[in-house]
């Protein structure tokens, strides 16, 4: 039996039986909750489990500090310790847990000038990418915490952002080659950007100036293996973002 940590200050809708944890997962969340943290799931963990694709990696966030969770859990690589993230082994598994942040602004358009740390789930979902990604999961509780629709966005197959568009992508360059992946949903086909988002698209691809190579072409590795690259591929084409990329972009921002 799970036990319940500290409760969110986010408005939740019961969904039981969303994510069914293995034991390892049941461990790590115990050994947080046990020590009277807040932990829940989030990511795409939750992205996948409402639309119906059994997750099989975890990403938690939680208001343990990273040397809190370095204490509780011996066998733990600090991966982005500077950022709050530690990577905790537990059996086969590997986890991702994240301390709840603020952040200040982005300075170098890509990352935050300053983090804090907190203790607020609200807080933190409200400064993640897209809806889909701005959700998390009460295991113990069997709650879903979802502050930006971001459930009714994947029951429509729409990509939206959280808060004003052009001000998420604007704080971090990358998030532009994330939108363009996010579209393609495999076999549910390619899920569109909102007016708002399509826009901000075309008007902040000059923040793609600000990503490293290393990145970006990382995340287009990932969109051309993807089972509707030709059509994503096409988009990002049509929005001059590909041209921008190889560096031929004929008109200037």
């Amino acid at each position: 039996m799970l036990d319940a940590g500290l409760i969110a200050d986010s408005p939740a809708i019961s969904m039981p039986g969303l994510i069914e944890p293995s034991v390892n997962l049941s461990t790590v969340l115990n050994a947080l909750a046990n020590e009277g943290f807040g932990v829940w799931v989030v990511g795409g963990a939750v992205r996948d489990a409402i639309i119906g694709i059994n997750p099989h990696e975890f990403d938690l966030t939680t208001n343990a500090r990273p040397d809190e969770v370095m204490a509780i859990f011996e066998d733990n690589i600090p991966t982005g310790e500077k950022f709050g993230t530690i990577t905790v082994r537990n059996g086969e598994d590997f986890f991702e847990i994240t301390t709840l942040r603020t952040e200040s602004s982005y300075g170098d358009g890509r990352r935050p000038d300053e983090v804090e740390w907190g203790d607020s789930l609200a807080v933190d979902l409200s400064r993640r990418d897209f809806t889909m990604n701005a959700m998390a999961y009460d295991v113990a509780r069997e709650i879903l915490h979802d502050p930006f629709d971001g459930r009714n966005d994947l029951d429509r197959g729409i990509l939206r952002a959280v808060g004003e568009a052009s001000r998420r992508l604007s704080e971090d360059g990358l998030r532009i080659m994330r939108a363009y992946r996010f579209m393609d949903r495999g076999s549910a086909g390619i899920w569109m950007p909102d007016h708002e988002l399509s826009a901000a698209l075309l008007d902040c691809k000059h923040m793609l100036s600000h990503v490293s190579v290393e990145r970006i072409w990382q995340e287009l590795s990932r969109i051309v293996i993807g089972e509707n690259a030709s059509s994503v591929l096409l988009k990002m084409t049509n929005d001059g973002i590909i041209q921008r990329i190889l560096g031929c972009d004929p008109m200037p921002d």
